[in-house]
């Protein structure tokens, strides 16, 4: 009779658990960078930009043409926003070949109130018109860590804060049962009680259980699930190649080339 409560106590309290961790997720609604972010990289940077307006497009129309006025700050030039095919892309344009080269990486439009947007952009600007951007992505990607193997820690890492806290909570709860169950049982047989002894020696066995499964879920969940979003870069790799040539003036020859 202890034995089947205590098994249909635990089955419910693993279904609660299991509700609470939907329920107890973050709002990841507004992305992070909306607050600001800057990151300086070789030929570019990133970096947040914003625009109010009474609809949409002209709202990150307002937002793209931050991106050159912050450009041309020491110039004085007026430029113009042309928008690539894919609306991922600007090529911006201006006068006396001013030339400003970004992209969008990422956008969150906010309705703020009756007929009024602010669109934020989180772009990349090359340098110089002429450099190659880096890499730059948005993703809920992490790479392989070893916190997956403490319970929570891979969680945190992620982003998912409540989640990890409830990750370490559990597996705490279920090495404290344990010890507790087994220091009773230890108790009670010493007092030639044998039936409370089998009884915590059947709820230790149930904490036993429910902590390898916290610990599993634990590790499955640091490995697969997707994290918060961030931003990776990766830096240009220089590449330098032996490439035979001719032409008609030099004869025969290998020139060394560098891709970067």
């Amino acid at each position: 009779m202890h034995k089947s409560k205590f098994y249909a106590m635990l089955t419910l309290f693993i279904c609660c658990f299991a509700g609470g961790q939907s329920a107890c997720a973050e709002d990841n609604d507004a992305p992070f960078w909306i607050n600001g972010y800057f990151n300086s990289l070789s030929n570019s940077y990133i970096e947040v930009v914003s625009g109010e307006g009474y609809d949409y497009k002209i709202a990150k129309e307002r937002a793209s043409k931050e991106i050159i006025q912050r450009r041309s700050l020491t110039t004085g030039v007026e430029s113009t926003v042309n928008y690539g095919k894919d609306n991922k892309s600007n090529t911006i344009l201006g006068a006396d070949n001013l030339i400003v080269s970004s992209r969008i990486i990422d956008e969150y439009t906010d309705h703020i109130g009756p007929g009024q947007y602010k669109v934020y952009l989180l772009v990349q600007t090359a340098k110089n018109p002429t450099y190659k951007m880096e890499n730059v992505a948005l993703t809920d990607k992490y790479p392989f860590s070893g916190r997956v193997f403490v319970p929570g820690m891979a969680q945190i890492y992620k982003g998912s804060k409540v989640k990890g806290g409830v990750m370490i909570a559990g597996t705490a709860l279920g090495i404290g049962g344990i010890a507790t169950c087994f220091a009773m049982k230890s108790n009670y047989l010493s007092l030639d009680n044998t039936s409370k002894a089998t009884t915590c020696a059947n709820v230790g066995y149930g904490c036993i259980a429910f902590t390898v499964a916290m610990y599993l879920y634990s590790l499955i969940d640091g490995i697969v699930a997707p994290g918060a979003k961030h931003i990776t870069t990766e830096e240009l790799a220089f590449d330098f190649k032996l490439l035979p040539s001719f032409d008609l003036y030099n004869g025969a020859g290998i020139v060394l080339r560098c891709d970067f």
